[in-house]
C-alpha cells in the first residue's frame, strides 16, 4: 500500500521552514529530501529517518522501528513532525552523516561507519540511498495491500467501550464529557505535579481537516489509545494518538435551512459500545460506528428550521443517549430526550416547560429567589395578563445547553435549563415561567421529574444556568453544585433538591435585580456571564470547585412588544456591550462546604474554556488570547503558561498512553473571535526513553 499524497503533502508542509528540503517520488514511494542528500522514507504512510549516530543522537531517545517486517530499524517520527526546531536540528545532523557516509545499520552500534556504496549509473546519491531501503519493502506489498482491503485500519489498542464501565472509567482515559459521571472533570492522574508542570512541551498537533473553522468548543474524548474530537459545523474525526494518524472523518451534510443562536458550536462526542454519537446543528442525533465512521442512524430530534438545534455532547446511561436541546432565543420549547443507542427510536421525553395539563409554567408567582432576593414583579399586571397569554408555554424557550451528570446510585440526571422567551420582555409571559433558569433532577429510567429549584424565577436578565452541575459528596452528604450566568454558585442536596447555600458572588455585581427597561440600564455580570457553559470542575483533594468565568457589564434594554415568527430572533430586546468596559476572565475557586471564594486569578481578556483538575495539584485552563495555563490548585498561582496560536475556547482534558501522561487542549477560538484556527494541541513531560 503506498503512501497518501495527502500525507506526503502534509510532511512537507510541516517541514517547509527548513532550508532546501523536498519530497520526491522514488521506487512507487516518496523520499524527503535535504538538497540532494535523501534523508528519509515515507512508507504507508509513516516517516523513517535514516539511521545515522548524528541524528539519533538528536532524538536522544529515538523510537525505531522497521520500515517493513525485516527491514533494518529506522528512527520513526510521529510527533516530532510537530516540532520545527527539533525536526531541523534532526534533518542538518542526518544530511551530515550522510554526506561523511556516517551510517548505523543493523547489528552494529552507534557512531559505526558503514561501507557506502557507489552510485549507479546516472543516478545521484539520493536514489542509491533509497534503492537500498526499497528493495526490502517491496516484498511485503501485497500482504499490506491484502490486509487494507480486508477492513479500515485500527488503531493499536483500539476497542469498544463497554456500557458497564461507564460508571467506572479507566483512570487514564476521558470516556465522559465530564470524565465521569459526576461531571467533576478531575483526573487522578498525577505524572504531572506543581513541582514539574513548567517542562510540559507540546508532543503533537492534530490539525483538524475540515474546510470551515468557526471556532473550536470541543471536548476531545479519549478511550482504547483513540482520540475523538468534533468541529463547530459537525464533523467528527478519530486519531490515534500513538501514531498520530486521522483514522476516519465523518462530515455531517446538514438540511438546507437550520436556524441556530450564536454562530455554530458542537461541544463533543458521547462513547458507548460500538458507537459514537453527535447531535448536530440541524437538529439531528448521529450514530457512527466508532473503528470506521460509517453511519449507523442518522434520525430528526426537531425541526431545525423553528429555530431547534443541538449544541451539547450527549450522555450515555444504559441503553439510553441523553440529549438536550438548544435555540430559546427563537421561541422553542425546550426538552430533554432519550433515545435508544441502537435504533435512534425515541424512549421518552421531557419538557423543560410543563404543559396547562402538566400544571403549567406560571409557578406560583415567586415574589423572591429561594435565596431571598427580592424580584422587581408587578404580581397585579401578572394575573391579570395571565389569559390572555395562556398560551406562550408553547414558545416559552428554556434551552438545555449542555451535557447532564448522573448519578446511579438514585438514579438521576441533573442538568441546568436556559432563560425564558422573550428574555427581555416579562410582560409578555406571566408567572414564574417554569422550569425556566432551574436546577433540574430526572428518573433516567422514566424522564419525570423528581425535583428543581428555580434559582430566577420569571427571568429577565437572561441569568440562565448553562454551566454543567457537579455532583460530590460535601461534609458526608451527596450535593449538586451549579454555577450561574448571576456570578453565584447553588449547593443542593442531590437526593431532594433541598436548597442548602448559596455561594458568595464569584464576579464582580452591579444593579442586581433591577428591571430593564426602554431606555437601558447596566447589568453585571451581563449576558456572557459569570459562569457560562465552559465547564467548572471540581477536586476532591482540595474540596474546591474551580469555576471559568467572566467579568463583563451590558446595558440590558426590553423592547415594547415582542412579536413572534417561527424561526426568528424572540428576545423582546437587546444587551448593548459598553465599550468603555472591556471584559475580563476570571478562575474562582469556590469552596461548597462553606460558600466562601477561597482564591480567584483574573486573566487579561474573557475565558470560554472549561477546567480541569488534576491529583498532581493543578487545575488547567485556556484563554480566548490563544494561552492554556497551569495553576496550583490551592492558591491559584501560575505555574506554566503556553501561548496555543490560537484562542483556548474548548475544554482541556489529560489521559494516560503507554505509561505517561497528556494533556490534550482545543485551540480554535470561537466565531467572533480574532485569534481562530482549528488544532489539537498535545502535552506531556519530557520522555525519558519512551
Amino acid at each position: 500500500m503506498a503512501s497518501d499524497e495527502s500525507f506526503t503533502n502534509y510532511v512537507a508542509e510541516q517541514q517547509r521552514h527548513i532550508q532546501r528540503f523536498s519530497c520526491r517520488k522514488m521506487f512507487d514511494e516518496y523520499a524527503t529530501c535535504s538538497g540532494d542528500k535523501a534523508i528519509a522514507l515515507i512508507c504507508e504512510n509513516q516517516m523513517f529517518v535514516l539511521p545515522t549516530a548524528g541524528g539519533r543522537a538528536v532524538l536522544g531517545a529515538p523510537r525505531l522501528g522497521p520500515p517493513s517486517p525485516g527491514a533494518t530499524p529506522h528512527v520513526l517520527i510521529g510527533g516530532e513532525l510537530e516540532d520545527a526546531e527539533l525536526m531541523a536540528r534532526l534533518i542538518a545532523a542526518t544530511a551530515a552523516d550522510i554526506e561523511a557516509r556516517q551510517f548505523v545499520d543493523e547489528g552494529q552500534a552507534d557512531g559505526e561507519r558503514r561501507k557506502g556504496k557507489p552510485d549507479k549509473p546516472g543516478q545521484g546519491e539520493a536514489a542509491v540511498v533509497m534503492h537500498d531501503l526499497l528493495h526490502r519493502i517491496r516484498p511485503m506489498r501485497s500482504l499490506i495491500v491484502a490486509l487494507a482491503l480486508a477492513g479500515p485500519a485500527l488503531a493499536f489498542g483500539q476497542r469498544t467501550v463497554a456500557t458497564a464501565e461507564l460508571p467506572n472509567p479507566p483512570a487514564g482515559e476521558w470516556i465522559h464529557h465530564g470524565r465521569t459521571y459526576d461531571n467533576q472533570r478531575f483526573s487522578p492522574l498525577a505524572q504531572v505535579t506543581r513541582a514539574n508542570v513548567a517542562q510540559l512541551g507540546v508532543t503533537a498537533v492534530y490539525q483538524l481537516n475540515v474546510q470551515r473553522a468557526d471556532g473550536l468548543e470541543t471536548t476531545p474524548i479519549i478511550a482504547g489509545g483513540v482520540m475523538y474530537v468534533t468541529t463547530s459545523h459537525n464533523s467528527v474525526l478519530a486519531y490515534d494518538l500513538r501514531t498520530h494518524k486521522r483514522l476516519w472523518q465523518y462530515d455531517h451534510e446538514r438540511g438546507p435551512r437550520e436556524v441556530y443562536c450564536c454562530g455554530p458550536v458542537n461541544r463533543g462526542v458521547a462513547i458507548a459500545g460500538d458507537k459514537v454519537f453527535m447531535a448536530t446543528l440541524d437538529a439531528r442525533l448521529v450514530a457512527l460506528d466508532a473503528k470506521t465512521g460509517a453511519v449507523k442512524w442518522n434520525i430528526v430530534t426537531h425541526p431545525a428550521d423553528s429555530g431547534y438545534s443541538h449544541t451539547s455532547a450527549p450522555l450515555i446511561v444504559g441503553n439510553k443517549v441523553i440529549v438536550g436541546i438548544a435555540g430559546g432565543e427563537y421561541g422553542i420549547r425546550g426538552s430533554v430526550t432519550a433515545y435508544d443507542t441502537e435504533s435512534g427510536r425515541q424512549l421518552w421525553r421531557f419538557y423543560t416547560i410543563p404543559s396547562p395539563a402538566e400544571g403549567g409554567w406560571w409557578g406560583k408567582y415567586a415574589p423572591a429567589t429561594p435565596w431571598g432576593d427580592k424580584l422587581p414583579r408587578d404580581m397585579a399586571n401578572e394575573h391579570a395578563d395571565s389569559a390572555k397569554y395562556a398560551d406562550t408555554w408553547k414558545i416559552g424557550g428554556s434551552p438545555v445547553w449542555v451535557t447532564p451528570a448522573y448519578d446511579p446510585e438514585l438514579g438521576l440526571i441533573y442538568f441546568g435549563t436556559g432563560n425564558p422567551s422573550p428574555s427581555n420582555n416579562g410582560a409578555e409571559r406571566p408567572g414564574d415561567n417554569l422550569y425556566n433558569n432551574s436546577t433540574v433532577a430526572l428518573d433516567v429510567e422514566t424522564g419525570k421529574i423528581r425535583w428543581y429549584v428555580q434559582h430566577i424565577p420569571h427571568d429577565l436578565w437572561d441569568y440562565d444556568i448553562p454551566n454543567p452541575p457537579i455532583l460530590a459528596r460535601v461534609g458526608g452528604r451527596k450535593v449538586v453544585m451549579h454555577a450561574g450566568k448571576d456570578g453565584w454558585m447553588y449547593v443542593m442536596d442531590a437526593a431532594t433538591g433541598a436548597t442548602i447555600r448559596r455561594s458568595d458572588a464569584f464576579v464582580p455585581q452591579e444593579n442586581m435585580w433591577v428591571k430593564p427597561d426602554v431606555k437601558g440600564i447596566l447589568m453585571r455580570p451581563g449576558i456572557f456571564g459569570g459562569a457560562n457553559w465552559p465547564p467548572s470542575s471540581f477536586s476532591p483533594q482540595t474540596g474546591l470547585m474551580y469555576i471559568p468565568a467572566r467579568d463583563r457589564a451590558n446595558m440590558a434594554t426590553v423592547n415594547e412588544s415582542a412579536e413572534f415568527e417561527a424561526g426568528k430572533l424572540f428576545t423582546g430586546g437587546s444587551f448593548p456591550a459598553i465599550r468603555d468596559r472591556p471584559p475580563t476572565g476570571l478562575l474562582a475557586a469556590v469552596d461548597p462546604s462553606t460558600g466562601k471564594v477561597k482564591w480567584q486569578a483574573t486573566t487579561p481578556t474573557w475565558t470560554w474554556s472549561g477546567t480541569l483538575a488534576t491529583a498532581g495539584g493543578l487545575v488547567f485552563m485556556g484563554e480566548s488570547n490563544g494561552w492554556i495555563r497551569a495553576y496550583d490548585a490551592t492558591d491559584g498561582k501560575v505555574l506554566w503558561s503556553f501561548f496555543c496560536g490560537a484562542g483556548v475556547d474548548g475544554s482541556p482534558v489529560t489521559y494516560e498512553l503507554d505509561g505517561r501522561q497528556y494533556i490534550a487542549v482545543p485551540a480554535g477560538g470561537i466565531r467572533y473571535a480574532q485569534l481562530k484556527g482549528n488544532a489539537i494541541l498535545v502535552f506531556a513531560l519530557p520522555s525519558t526513553g519512551r
